[in-house]
């Protein structure tokens, strides 16, 4: 079962000192045109040949994120599936986020 994360939420947990791994999981083109800051970009599709790129502590935050929120939810099952313990989604995905006002970098 996925958990989700609402934008504003993760949005504060940004600016704290204990940040969690913030992974996107869309392509190389939408990351090119905005992505949120210190993110990691894993396209969901190249998640099972990437595993190593994610923390080695299985137990570490991970927030996933992508364009509308549903490529999240997969990868955070696909994540879940592979021992990590503290996955979330980011409800709404970037369109939500920017929606908001919230900061993206290009």
């Amino acid at each position: 079962m996925v958990e989700f994360i609402a934008c504003t939420d993760l949005a504060e947990k940004l600016k704290s000192q204990k940040k969690p791994f913030l992974l996107d999981v869309r392509t190389q083109s939408e990351y090119d045109e905005a992505h949120i800051a210190d993110s990691k970009l894993i396209p969901v599709q190249k998640l099972p040949e990437h595993l190593q790129k994610l923390p080695k502590n299985k137990h570490t935050e991970i927030v996933t994120y992508c364009q509308h929120g549903v490529r999240s939810q997969h990868a955070a099952l696909f994540l879940q599936h592979h021992g990590y313990t503290h996955v979330k989604s980011m409800e709404g995905g970037l369109e939500v986020w920017m929606f908001k006002g919230l900061p993206v970098e290009k």
